[in-house]
């Protein structure tokens, strides 16, 4: 399939292609009758000096501006010579004198004469659109697809895609359906359907068709771009799906990429390291997916695997001399915060100097203010972000939240919260600021605060995910309205479908209702997309609950290594009578 051509070929090259090998014979036949058929006719040496004679004429007419005269000439050389490239001209010179209709007439006639080309369907489609008649176009893609081989039908489904993408998007959808429920077995009407579907605006929708493809055949790759699309709709089936898929295509780097991209955009950290760890396993050269597997296990708290798929990272940069510093910097400050993690201060401080001068300041004063506060030194390190640029008013916000994150991340969760409700008069409407002082309130111990702040929010931005998550997982831990924190919760998870840390809340909510095995479902899908301390002591406190002690300590002693101030994680070894350092 190609778009409908309107450049005009030379007037000779055309007339030579439309002719077959027999005319260059010598031998004269007795002259055909009327009703004899092209292919005879095309011996006669005088019939063939007059074809040849209403080529050239018309292709003059079309160069000298007589389009009429000119469309005349060609048409009836095509019809005399049942030439498919005299049609395709004929209709390419009413196109380029502005009268669709008349190259319509042109292609009907070359299908009547030639009811088993595709491609005179082809053009007859592509006019039919442009002329605003999509439901006789379906006809002639139905045709099309038809005439096509079984063996060749599935990626004439593929093609068709253009064809029905050029027709208003609910008029697409409903003539696709209609005009590929013979080739519903086929995998790629799905992928033609869920196209047509995602381009409406019918995630959902797109989302089941690609599935189906994938079901009839987990190695369908436009299927999987579309489940990757629309990850959301789904998670954890787009999870299954697009396993299976790269197990039957495992050389398909850019989904599993994309993959993995979709699943850090859904928090689903856990299925991305997963990947990630598969793809620099199969194929060590991508440089992105070392980064992101280094970065997460860093998050993981496996700061000596983090370092080595980091340093693979930056080898694998430093053989380029074209790397953007930008680039660069990435890799210099995860080594350094990997080294900080792991105790190695100086060597921190070796690589953030690598860092150009220039690129990501605020990020290289925040990781050296880091590593100055585990070195004991916290006044220098506080120092320093009060040092940061203040010039803009986004500079400042920086700041602030900078400066809360240092006292939060190192037990100072008061002073977090005081550096934040100051400036809450001047951030008033922002969101995610004031959710950051929310969530300082309530580190601190600050419940009403914390409670307060959150119920103003959900009030003013009603459609805030992390705010409706946050006060409703605040009213599940503190017993009260359960019915509301689930209806809280579930409105933040229609809005981060998949999300593992909405679904952990909706785990708590069960918890506190005493509904056990749902609990702890819902907690294990949310510990498998995203190892997360707290998703993870929520884990342990549930399989307590259910005589799985032996696991459960093992699970709350792994989470507290994680994040030993985490005063949540703190509460729940002291209610259960786990001592930190049993291990």
């Amino acid at each position: 399939m190609r778009p409908v051509v309107f450049a005009a070929a030379s007037a000779i090259a055309l007339a030579c292609a439309a002719l077959p090998a027999a005319a260059a014979s010598t031998s004269t036949p007795s002259a055909p009758s009327a009703a004899s058929a092209p292919s005879a006719r095309r011996e006669d040496p005088d019939v063939l000096a007059r074809w040849f004679y209403a080529v050239l004429s018309g292709e003059i007419a079309a160069r000298t501006g007589q389009p009429g005269l000119a469309y005349a000439q060609l048409l009836q050389a095509a019809r005399d010579m049942d030439s498919a490239q005299l049609y395709q001209r004929a209709a390419g010179v009413a196109l380029g004198a502005g009268v669709p209709q008349r190259a319509l007439d042109a292609i009907d006639a070359w299908r009547e004469a030639q009811p088993d080309n595709v491609e005179a369907q082809d053009w007859a489609a592509q006019l039919l659109i442009a002329l605003g008649r999509p439901a006789d176009a379906a006809v002639a893609i139905g045709r099309m697809l038809a005439l096509t081989a079984a063996s060749q039908r599935g990626d004439m489904l593929l093609q068709v895609t253009q064809l029905f993408g050029s027709m208003p998007p609910a008029t697409a959808v409903e003539l696709a359906r209609q005009t590929l429920r013979p080739y519903a077995a086929l995998p790629q009407s799905h992928v033609v359907v869920g196209a047509l579907l995602d381009r409406s605006g019918d995630r959902e929708g797109a989302f089941a068709e690609a599935a189906q493809a994938l079901d009839a055949d987990p190695g369908t790759a436009g299927a999987a771009l579309l489940v990757v699309r629309n990850y959301t709709v789904d998670a954890a089936r787009a999870d299954t799906l697009l396993s299976r898929y790269v197990s039957a295509r495992p050389t398909d780097i850019d989904i599993r990429l994309a993959w993995i991209q979709a699943a850090l955009d859904s928090a689903r950290n856990g299925v991305a390291l997963r990947q990630a760890q598969a793809l620099t396993d199969a194929d060590p050269e991508q440089a992105e997916a070392w980064l992101v597997r280094g970065s997460l296990q860093l998050d993981n708290g496996d700061a000596g695997d983090a370092r080595h798929a980091l340093r693979t990272y930056l080898r694998l940069l430093q053989r380029d001399p074209r790397t953007a510093p930008e680039r660069l910097a990435r890799a210099y400050l995860a080594l350094a915060e990997a080294a900080s993690k792991a105790g190695d201060q100086s060597t921190a401080l070796s690589w953030l100097r690598q860092v150009q001068a220039g690129i990501d300041d605020v990020a290289v004063r925040t990781q050296r203010a880091f590593v100055y506060a585990r070195l004991g030194r916290m006044a220098q390190a506080q120092a320093l972000l009060r040092a940061m640029p203040a010039k803009t008013a986004a500079q400042r916000r920086a700041r602030l939240l900078a400066r809360a994150d240092l006292d939060l991340q190192f037990g100072r969760a008061g002073e977090a919260w005081r550096i934040l409700r100051a400036a809450l008069p001047r951030y008033r409407g922002d969101a995610a600021f004031t959710y950051q002082a929310a969530m300082a309130a309530g580190r601190s111990g600050d419940d009403a605060a914390m409670r307060a702040l959150l119920r103003g929010l959900v009030a003013t931005h009603p459609d805030y995910q992390p705010g409706l998550n946050a006060l409703g997982y605040t009213l599940a831990d503190e017993g009260h309205d359960l019915a509301q924190a689930r209806q809280l919760i579930e409105r933040a998870l229609k809005l981060a479908p998949g999300n593992p840390f909405v679904i952990d809340s909706l785990g708590w909510v069960d918890f506190r209702a005493g509904k056990l095995d749902r609990a702890e479902q819902l907690l294990e899908q949310a510990w498998s997309a995203r190892p997360d301390p707290e998703i993870g002591a929520h884990l342990g406190e549930v399989l307590w609950q259910r005589g799985e002690q032996q696991r459960a300590r093992a699970l709350l002693l792994q989470v507290h290594a994680q994040a030993p101030h985490d005063k949540m994680i703190e509460a729940a070894l002291k209610r259960l009578g786990i001592r930190a350092d049993a291990r």
